[in-house]
Protein backbone atom coordinates (compact mmCIF):
# COMPACT_ATOMS: atom_id res chain seq x y z
CA UNK A 1 0.00 0.00 0.00
CA UNK A 2 0.91 3.48 -0.78
CA UNK A 3 2.59 6.36 1.68
CA UNK A 4 -0.94 7.70 1.61
CA UNK A 5 -2.77 4.74 2.54
CA UNK A 6 -1.11 4.33 5.56
CA UNK A 7 -1.78 7.71 6.52
CA UNK A 8 -5.36 8.23 5.49
CA UNK A 9 -5.33 4.87 7.84
CA UNK A 10 -3.55 6.31 11.09
CA UNK A 11 -6.12 9.12 10.59
CA UNK A 12 -9.26 7.22 10.59
CA UNK A 13 -8.05 4.97 13.85
CA UNK A 14 -8.10 8.23 15.66
CA UNK A 15 -10.74 8.77 17.94
CA UNK A 16 -13.09 11.94 17.70
CA UNK A 17 -11.31 13.69 21.29
CA UNK A 18 -7.96 12.34 19.72
CA UNK A 19 -8.48 14.33 16.66
CA UNK A 20 -10.04 17.10 18.10
CA UNK A 21 -6.71 17.24 20.61
CA UNK A 22 -4.57 16.52 16.85
CA UNK A 23 -6.44 20.29 15.60
CA UNK A 24 -5.21 22.14 18.93
CA UNK A 25 -1.76 20.77 19.25
CA UNK A 26 -1.01 21.30 15.74
CA UNK A 27 -2.09 24.85 16.42
CA UNK A 28 -0.13 25.35 19.39
CA UNK A 29 2.81 24.10 17.67
CA UNK A 30 2.50 26.80 15.11
CA UNK A 31 2.56 23.94 12.10
CA UNK A 32 2.24 24.89 8.41
CA UNK A 33 -1.57 25.36 7.74
CA UNK A 34 -0.96 22.59 4.68
CA UNK A 35 -0.84 20.00 6.84
CA UNK A 36 -4.04 20.71 9.01
CA UNK A 37 -5.26 21.05 5.06
CA UNK A 38 -4.43 17.24 4.67
CA UNK A 39 -5.73 15.96 7.79
CA UNK A 40 -9.19 17.50 7.54
CA UNK A 41 -9.42 16.47 3.97
CA UNK A 42 -8.31 12.65 5.05
CA UNK A 43 -10.42 12.61 7.73
CA UNK A 44 -13.52 13.59 5.55
CA UNK A 45 -13.23 10.87 3.40
CA UNK A 46 -15.23 8.04 4.61
CA UNK A 47 -13.95 5.58 2.09
CA UNK A 48 -10.41 5.32 0.72
CA UNK A 49 -9.97 6.56 -3.42
CA UNK A 50 -6.99 7.77 -4.12
CA UNK A 51 -7.56 9.64 -7.00
CA UNK A 52 -10.42 11.80 -5.00
CA UNK A 53 -8.04 12.41 -2.48
CA UNK A 54 -5.55 13.58 -5.16
CA UNK A 55 -8.50 15.47 -5.96
CA UNK A 56 -9.52 17.33 -2.97
CA UNK A 57 -6.39 18.38 -2.40
CA UNK A 58 -5.47 19.65 -5.66
CA UNK A 59 -8.78 22.03 -5.44
CA UNK A 60 -6.78 23.62 -1.89
CA UNK A 61 -3.55 24.09 -2.64
CA UNK A 62 -2.90 23.07 -6.61
CA UNK A 63 -0.41 20.27 -4.73
CA UNK A 64 0.07 16.51 -4.31
CA UNK A 65 1.09 15.51 -1.00
CA UNK A 66 4.85 14.39 -1.57
CA UNK A 67 6.50 11.46 1.26
CA UNK A 68 8.54 14.21 3.30
CA UNK A 69 4.79 16.09 3.97
CA UNK A 70 3.11 12.66 4.69
CA UNK A 71 5.78 11.71 7.07
CA UNK A 72 5.49 14.59 8.78
CA UNK A 73 2.04 14.70 9.17
CA UNK A 74 2.18 11.19 10.63
CA UNK A 75 5.10 12.19 12.81
CA UNK A 76 2.49 15.22 14.11
CA UNK A 77 -0.38 12.83 14.41
CA UNK A 78 2.00 10.27 16.35
CA UNK A 79 3.59 12.85 18.65
CA UNK A 80 0.08 14.60 19.52
CA UNK A 81 -1.57 11.17 20.23
CA UNK A 82 1.13 10.68 22.63
CA UNK A 83 0.94 14.49 24.67
CA UNK A 84 -2.41 13.27 24.60
CA UNK A 85 -2.18 10.11 26.94
CA UNK A 86 0.68 11.66 28.68
CA UNK A 87 3.51 9.56 27.91
CA UNK A 88 7.40 10.93 27.38
CA UNK A 89 8.62 8.00 25.56
CA UNK A 90 7.32 9.14 22.15
CA UNK A 91 8.99 6.62 20.27
CA UNK A 92 7.25 3.44 22.13
CA UNK A 93 4.18 5.04 22.76
CA UNK A 94 3.73 5.62 18.95
CA UNK A 95 4.30 2.18 17.77
CA UNK A 96 2.42 0.93 20.84
CA UNK A 97 -0.30 2.89 19.68
CA UNK A 98 0.15 2.04 15.99
CA UNK A 99 0.37 -2.41 17.10
CA UNK A 100 -3.29 -1.13 19.18
CA UNK A 101 -5.02 0.62 15.70
CA UNK A 102 -3.86 -2.43 13.44
CA UNK A 103 -1.69 -0.43 11.46
CA UNK A 104 1.39 -3.23 11.48
CA UNK A 105 3.44 -2.16 8.39
CA UNK A 106 3.40 1.60 9.58
CA UNK A 107 4.60 0.41 13.37
CA UNK A 108 7.35 -1.69 10.98
CA UNK A 109 7.79 1.37 9.44
CA UNK A 110 8.48 3.49 11.95
CA UNK A 111 10.04 1.04 14.77
CA UNK A 112 13.01 0.77 11.86
CA UNK A 113 13.51 4.32 11.44
CA UNK A 114 13.30 4.87 14.86
CA UNK A 115 16.20 1.87 15.49
CA UNK A 116 18.49 3.28 12.95
CA UNK A 117 18.22 6.46 14.63
CA UNK A 118 18.87 4.52 18.29
CA UNK A 119 21.99 2.79 16.89
CA UNK A 120 23.84 6.04 15.43
CA UNK A 121 23.30 7.85 18.40
CA UNK A 122 24.24 4.77 20.97
CA UNK A 123 20.87 5.58 22.61
CA UNK A 124 21.10 1.79 24.06
CA UNK A 125 17.69 2.58 27.00
CA UNK A 126 15.75 3.38 23.92
CA UNK A 127 17.00 0.62 21.65
CA UNK A 128 15.91 -2.01 24.46
CA UNK A 129 12.72 -0.24 24.59
CA UNK A 130 12.58 -0.58 21.25
CA UNK A 131 13.24 -4.29 20.93
CA UNK A 132 10.46 -4.98 23.45
CA UNK A 133 8.47 -2.98 21.15
CA UNK A 134 9.77 -5.10 18.11
CA UNK A 135 9.11 -8.52 20.04
CA UNK A 136 5.03 -7.33 20.31
CA UNK A 137 4.81 -6.85 16.99
CA UNK A 138 6.04 -10.28 16.09
CA UNK A 139 3.72 -11.30 18.68
CA UNK A 140 0.71 -9.58 16.67
CA UNK A 141 1.64 -9.96 13.22
CA UNK A 142 2.30 -13.99 13.96
CA UNK A 143 5.45 -14.31 11.89
CA UNK A 144 5.13 -17.53 10.51
CA UNK A 145 8.87 -19.09 8.78
CA UNK A 146 11.65 -16.84 10.67
CA UNK A 147 9.80 -16.04 13.70
CA UNK A 148 12.62 -17.97 15.64
CA UNK A 149 15.62 -16.70 13.99
CA UNK A 150 13.95 -12.84 14.77
CA UNK A 151 13.31 -13.29 18.13
CA UNK A 152 17.04 -14.83 19.03
CA UNK A 153 18.49 -11.58 16.35
CA UNK A 154 16.60 -9.56 18.95
CA UNK A 155 17.68 -11.71 22.22
CA UNK A 156 21.73 -11.07 20.71
CA UNK A 157 20.67 -7.22 20.46
CA UNK A 158 19.08 -6.98 23.77
CA UNK A 159 22.26 -8.59 25.47
CA UNK A 160 24.79 -6.41 23.56
CA UNK A 161 22.84 -3.18 24.50
CA UNK A 162 22.64 -4.62 27.72
CA UNK A 163 26.21 -5.09 28.05
CA UNK A 164 26.77 -1.67 26.97
CA UNK A 165 24.06 -0.19 29.61
CA UNK A 166 26.16 -1.78 32.38
CA UNK A 167 29.48 -0.62 31.34
CA UNK A 168 28.25 2.95 30.95
CA UNK A 169 26.51 2.57 34.32
CA UNK A 170 30.08 1.12 36.36
CA UNK A 171 31.57 4.33 34.41
CA UNK A 172 29.64 6.52 35.83
CA UNK A 173 28.98 5.15 39.11
CA UNK A 174 33.30 5.74 38.96
CA UNK A 175 33.11 8.85 37.59
CA UNK A 176 30.74 10.05 39.91
CA UNK A 177 33.13 9.07 43.00
CA UNK A 178 36.10 11.05 41.29
CA UNK A 179 34.43 13.98 41.39
CA UNK A 180 33.45 13.55 44.79
CA UNK A 181 37.16 12.84 45.87
CA UNK A 182 38.01 15.73 43.72
CA UNK A 183 35.59 18.08 45.65
CA UNK A 184 36.71 16.99 48.69
CA UNK A 185 40.91 16.55 48.47
CA UNK A 186 41.78 18.47 45.57
CA UNK A 187 44.72 17.03 44.16
CA UNK A 188 46.36 13.96 45.57
CA UNK A 189 49.26 15.96 48.49
CA UNK A 190 50.19 12.41 50.11
CA UNK A 191 50.41 8.48 49.85
CA UNK A 192 47.00 7.88 51.88
CA UNK A 193 45.19 9.88 49.53
CA UNK A 194 46.65 8.16 46.33
CA UNK A 195 45.52 4.79 48.40
CA UNK A 196 41.87 6.11 48.22
CA UNK A 197 42.11 7.45 44.57
CA UNK A 198 43.40 4.38 43.20
CA UNK A 199 40.89 2.04 44.98
CA UNK A 200 37.75 4.32 43.49
CA UNK A 201 39.61 3.49 40.08
CA UNK A 202 40.42 -0.53 39.08
CA UNK A 203 44.10 -1.67 37.99
CA UNK A 204 41.83 -3.10 34.90
CA UNK A 205 40.57 -0.02 33.55
CA UNK A 206 44.48 1.57 34.66
CA UNK A 207 46.75 -0.59 33.33
CA UNK A 208 44.96 -2.34 30.56
CA UNK A 209 44.26 1.14 28.62
CA UNK A 210 40.41 -0.73 28.09
CA UNK A 211 38.83 -0.34 25.17
CA UNK A 212 34.81 0.22 24.07
CA UNK A 213 32.70 -1.20 21.57
CA UNK A 214 31.01 2.05 22.50
CA UNK A 215 31.44 5.50 21.50
CA UNK A 216 29.85 6.64 24.39
CA UNK A 217 31.66 4.10 26.76
CA UNK A 218 35.14 4.91 25.33
CA UNK A 219 35.02 8.97 25.27
CA UNK A 220 33.57 8.02 28.96
CA UNK A 221 36.57 5.86 29.98
CA UNK A 222 39.08 8.34 28.42
CA UNK A 223 37.03 11.01 30.36
CA UNK A 224 37.46 9.14 33.69
CA UNK A 225 40.96 8.78 33.35
CA UNK A 226 41.74 12.13 32.18
CA UNK A 227 40.20 13.12 35.71
CA UNK A 228 42.38 9.85 37.82
CA UNK A 229 45.82 11.54 35.73
CA UNK A 230 44.81 15.35 36.94
CA UNK A 231 43.98 14.47 40.34
CA UNK A 232 47.04 12.30 40.83
CA UNK A 233 49.38 15.35 39.07
CA UNK A 234 50.25 13.27 36.14
CA UNK A 235 49.69 15.88 34.03
CA UNK A 236 51.11 14.93 30.91
CA UNK A 237 49.01 11.23 30.56
CA UNK A 238 46.24 13.37 31.64
CA UNK A 239 46.64 15.60 28.57
CA UNK A 240 47.10 12.34 26.63
CA UNK A 241 43.52 10.94 27.93
CA UNK A 242 41.63 14.74 27.76
CA UNK A 243 42.70 14.95 24.13
CA UNK A 244 41.43 11.14 23.23
CA UNK A 245 38.28 12.38 24.87
CA UNK A 246 37.39 15.77 23.19
CA UNK A 247 38.47 13.93 19.77
CA UNK A 248 36.03 12.05 20.27
CA UNK A 249 33.77 14.55 21.11
CA UNK A 250 34.05 17.15 18.40
CA UNK A 251 33.81 13.50 15.88
CA UNK A 252 30.33 12.40 17.39
CA UNK A 253 28.21 15.23 18.13
CA UNK A 254 25.15 13.56 20.02
CA UNK A 255 28.26 12.62 22.69
CA UNK A 256 28.64 16.37 22.64
CA UNK A 257 25.44 17.56 22.58
CA UNK A 258 24.42 15.13 25.55
CA UNK A 259 27.20 16.40 27.86
CA UNK A 260 27.96 20.35 26.47
CA UNK A 261 28.96 20.74 30.18
CA UNK A 262 31.16 18.32 30.62
CA UNK A 263 33.13 19.60 27.07
CA UNK A 264 34.11 22.72 28.30
CA UNK A 265 35.13 21.56 31.91
CA UNK A 266 37.75 19.26 30.12
CA UNK A 267 38.52 22.14 27.53
CA UNK A 268 39.43 24.32 30.39
CA UNK A 269 41.37 21.01 32.51
CA UNK A 270 43.29 20.90 29.16
CA UNK A 271 44.13 23.79 28.90
CA UNK A 272 45.59 23.73 32.68
CA UNK A 273 47.36 20.72 31.89
CA UNK A 274 49.44 22.24 28.78
CA UNK A 275 50.42 25.23 31.36
CA UNK A 276 51.27 22.74 34.01
CA UNK A 277 53.70 20.75 31.83
CA UNK A 278 54.55 23.91 29.87
CA UNK A 279 53.55 22.45 26.57
CA UNK A 280 52.29 25.57 25.07
CA UNK A 281 52.22 25.54 21.53
CA UNK A 282 48.23 24.11 21.78
CA UNK A 283 47.30 26.12 24.13
CA UNK A 284 45.69 29.20 21.83
CA UNK A 285 43.89 26.49 19.12
CA UNK A 286 42.27 25.30 22.12
CA UNK A 287 41.53 28.32 24.07
CA UNK A 288 39.59 28.92 20.79
CA UNK A 289 37.78 25.43 20.98
CA UNK A 290 36.95 26.27 24.68
CA UNK A 291 35.05 29.41 23.95
CA UNK A 292 33.39 27.79 20.97
CA UNK A 293 32.12 25.18 23.19
CA UNK A 294 30.32 27.98 25.86
CA UNK A 295 29.25 29.78 22.90
CA UNK A 296 27.46 26.81 20.89
CA UNK A 297 25.03 25.83 23.81
CA UNK A 298 22.87 27.34 26.09
CA UNK A 299 24.20 27.40 29.02
CA UNK A 300 22.70 29.60 31.65
CA UNK A 301 24.06 33.13 32.89
CA UNK A 302 25.70 31.83 36.06
CA UNK A 303 27.60 29.10 33.90
CA UNK A 304 28.87 31.39 31.26
CA UNK A 305 30.21 33.65 33.86
CA UNK A 306 32.59 30.83 35.38
CA UNK A 307 33.42 30.15 31.98
CA UNK A 308 34.19 33.63 31.26
CA UNK A 309 36.78 33.84 35.00
CA UNK A 310 38.01 30.09 33.92
CA UNK A 311 39.93 31.67 30.96
CA UNK A 312 40.45 34.81 31.80
CA UNK A 313 42.44 33.17 34.79
CA UNK A 314 43.51 30.44 32.06
CA UNK A 315 45.32 33.22 29.78
CA UNK A 316 46.52 35.77 32.75
CA UNK A 317 48.59 31.93 33.49
CA UNK A 318 49.46 31.74 30.33
CA UNK A 319 51.01 35.51 29.87
CA UNK A 320 52.39 34.36 33.21
CA UNK A 321 54.28 31.33 32.20
CA UNK A 322 55.68 33.13 28.51
CA UNK A 323 56.63 36.46 30.80
CA UNK A 324 54.60 38.30 28.44
CA UNK A 325 53.61 40.60 30.90
CA UNK A 326 52.65 43.77 29.25
CA UNK A 327 49.84 41.97 27.05
CA UNK A 328 48.76 40.13 30.59
CA UNK A 329 48.49 43.73 32.09
CA UNK A 330 46.12 44.59 29.37
CA UNK A 331 43.67 41.78 29.22
CA UNK A 332 43.65 42.18 33.20
CA UNK A 333 42.75 45.81 32.31
CA UNK A 334 39.86 44.62 30.31
CA UNK A 335 38.84 41.95 33.15
CA UNK A 336 38.83 45.15 35.66
CA UNK A 337 35.78 46.81 33.30
CA UNK A 338 34.16 43.05 32.81
CA UNK A 339 33.87 42.41 36.60
CA UNK A 340 32.57 46.03 36.93
CA UNK A 341 29.85 45.52 34.16
CA UNK A 342 28.64 41.97 35.95
CA UNK A 343 29.70 42.36 39.83
CA UNK A 344 26.18 41.94 40.71
CA UNK A 345 26.70 38.49 39.42
CA UNK A 346 29.95 37.46 40.76
CA UNK A 347 29.68 34.78 43.23
CA UNK A 348 31.85 32.23 41.40
CA UNK A 349 34.01 30.00 43.34
CA UNK A 350 36.44 30.42 40.49
CA UNK A 351 37.42 34.36 42.05
CA UNK A 352 39.96 33.58 43.75
CA UNK A 353 41.99 32.30 41.17
CA UNK A 354 41.67 35.31 38.43
CA UNK A 355 41.94 37.75 41.64
CA UNK A 356 45.54 36.54 42.88
CA UNK A 357 46.69 36.27 38.77
CA UNK A 358 45.56 39.65 38.04
CA UNK A 359 48.09 40.56 41.52
CA UNK A 360 50.64 38.72 40.27
CA UNK A 361 50.51 40.62 36.71
CA UNK A 362 50.99 43.97 38.41
CA UNK A 363 53.50 42.71 40.75
CA UNK A 364 55.50 41.10 37.74
CA UNK A 365 55.49 45.45 36.18
CA UNK A 366 56.34 46.51 39.79
CA UNK A 367 53.01 48.04 40.54
CA UNK A 368 52.93 46.64 43.76
CA UNK A 369 49.88 48.87 45.06
CA UNK A 370 47.94 47.79 42.33
CA UNK A 371 49.18 43.81 43.19
CA UNK A 372 47.99 44.45 47.28
CA UNK A 373 44.92 46.04 45.74
CA UNK A 374 44.10 42.23 43.90
CA UNK A 375 45.48 40.18 46.17
CA UNK A 376 43.59 42.02 49.22
CA UNK A 377 40.35 40.75 47.68
CA UNK A 378 41.52 37.36 48.50
CA UNK A 379 42.97 38.24 52.00
CA UNK A 380 39.60 39.73 52.79
CA UNK A 381 37.16 38.09 50.36
CA UNK A 382 34.29 36.50 52.33
CA UNK A 383 34.70 32.39 51.46
CA UNK A 384 35.08 29.63 54.27
CA UNK A 385 35.79 27.39 51.83
CA UNK A 386 38.96 30.19 50.75
CA UNK A 387 40.45 30.44 54.21
CA UNK A 388 41.58 26.60 54.31
CA UNK A 389 42.31 27.12 50.35
CA UNK A 390 45.86 27.15 48.98
CA UNK A 391 44.80 30.09 47.15
CA UNK A 392 44.42 31.80 50.25
CA UNK A 393 47.49 30.40 51.57
CA UNK A 394 49.67 31.68 49.14
CA UNK A 395 47.95 34.92 48.57
CA UNK A 396 49.55 35.02 52.80
CA UNK A 397 52.33 34.93 51.51
CA UNK A 398 52.11 37.39 48.40
CA UNK A 399 50.51 39.88 50.94
CA UNK A 400 54.02 39.95 52.87
CA UNK A 401 56.46 40.16 49.70
CA UNK A 402 54.59 42.89 48.43
CA UNK A 403 54.65 45.09 51.90
CA UNK A 404 58.33 44.13 51.46
CA UNK A 405 58.44 45.52 48.26
CA UNK A 406 56.91 48.54 49.09
CA UNK A 407 58.88 49.03 52.12
CA UNK A 408 56.28 48.91 55.25
CA UNK A 409 58.75 47.52 57.44
CA UNK A 410 56.47 48.52 60.41
CA UNK A 411 53.43 47.29 59.02
CA UNK A 412 54.93 44.23 57.87
CA UNK A 413 56.70 43.41 61.46
CA UNK A 414 53.29 43.20 63.18
CA UNK A 415 52.01 40.72 60.03
CA UNK A 416 54.67 38.64 60.84
CA UNK A 417 54.55 38.72 64.97
CA UNK A 418 50.61 37.95 65.03
CA UNK A 419 50.27 34.85 66.18
CA UNK A 420 50.61 32.54 61.96
CA UNK A 421 49.89 28.92 62.95
CA UNK A 422 52.25 26.74 61.14
CA UNK A 423 49.54 24.44 59.19
CA UNK A 424 48.04 26.89 58.08
CA UNK A 425 51.00 27.91 55.41
CA UNK A 426 52.45 24.94 52.95
CA UNK A 427 55.92 24.20 53.48
CA UNK A 428 56.84 26.52 50.56
CA UNK A 429 54.88 29.57 52.74
CA UNK A 430 56.66 28.81 56.32
CA UNK A 431 60.10 28.49 54.76
CA UNK A 432 59.30 32.42 52.90
CA UNK A 433 58.22 33.63 56.15
CA UNK A 434 61.52 32.47 58.11
CA UNK A 435 63.83 34.08 55.47
CA UNK A 436 61.73 37.19 55.26
CA UNK A 437 61.69 37.67 59.42
CA UNK A 438 65.87 37.22 58.93
CA UNK A 439 65.80 40.14 56.53
CA UNK A 440 63.91 42.72 58.96
CA UNK A 441 66.04 41.52 61.66
CA UNK A 442 68.87 43.07 59.62
CA UNK A 443 67.21 46.45 59.24
CA UNK A 444 69.30 48.22 56.13
CA UNK A 445 71.73 45.36 55.54
CA UNK A 446 71.86 44.06 52.54
CA UNK A 447 70.06 40.87 52.68
CA UNK A 448 71.72 39.29 49.88
CA UNK A 449 73.19 35.83 51.65
CA UNK A 450 69.47 35.44 52.77
CA UNK A 451 68.15 36.12 49.33
CA UNK A 452 70.60 33.23 48.43
CA UNK A 453 69.62 30.87 51.02
CA UNK A 454 65.67 31.43 50.15
CA UNK A 455 66.40 30.74 46.37
CA UNK A 456 67.85 27.39 46.76
CA UNK A 457 65.43 26.28 49.35
CA UNK A 458 62.56 26.37 47.45
CA UNK A 459 64.34 25.11 44.25
CA UNK A 460 65.05 21.99 46.64
CA UNK A 461 61.47 21.97 47.64
CA UNK A 462 60.11 21.96 44.26
CA UNK A 463 61.20 18.48 43.48
CA UNK A 464 58.48 17.23 45.85
CA UNK A 465 55.92 14.86 43.46
CA UNK A 466 53.00 15.93 45.36
CA UNK A 467 53.44 19.78 44.46
CA UNK A 468 53.01 19.89 40.72
CA UNK A 469 49.67 21.60 40.81
CA UNK A 470 50.91 24.53 43.10
CA UNK A 471 53.94 25.24 40.12
CA UNK A 472 52.76 28.64 39.50
CA UNK A 473 54.02 29.48 43.23
CA UNK A 474 57.60 28.32 43.04
CA UNK A 475 58.06 30.27 39.29
CA UNK A 476 56.34 33.04 40.79
CA UNK A 477 58.74 33.36 43.57
CA UNK A 478 61.91 31.83 41.46
CA UNK A 479 60.87 34.96 39.41
CA UNK A 480 61.00 37.47 42.37
CA UNK A 481 64.10 36.04 43.61
CA UNK A 482 65.91 36.03 41.27
CA UNK A 483 65.26 39.84 40.51
CA UNK A 484 66.24 40.51 43.90
CA UNK A 485 69.70 38.53 43.34
CA UNK A 486 70.10 40.30 40.48
CA UNK A 487 69.74 44.13 41.83
CA UNK A 488 72.45 42.64 44.16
Amino acid sequence: MSKLFDVYSLVSSLSQTEKRYFKLFAQLQKTQSNYIVLFDILNNCKNFDEQIIHNKISKKNNATPVASVLTKLSQLILKSVVNYHNKNDIAAESIKFLISKGLYEEGVRLLKQKKKKAYINESYLELVTLLNSELILIEVMQLSKNTSEKIKAIQKEHLLFINHINEYANLRFIYTELIIFARMYGVIKNNSSLTKLNSIVSNELIYKNKKYDSVRNQAFYSQIMGLYYFIKQDYEQSRIFLQKTISIYEQYAFVALENPKQLSNMLGNLLLTLLFTKKLSHFKEYVKKFKSSVEQFPFSKTAKIDFQIKLYSLNLRYYWITKEFNIGLKLSLEIESWIMKNKSRLVSHYLEVLFLFIALQYFAVSDFNKALFWNNKNIYYKNTKLAFSEIFSFSSILNIIIHYELKNYILLESILNRNYQKERFSVLGNIVITHLRKILLLKNKKPKTIFNDLYNEVNNIQKNPFDKDIGYQYDFLIFWLENKLSDG
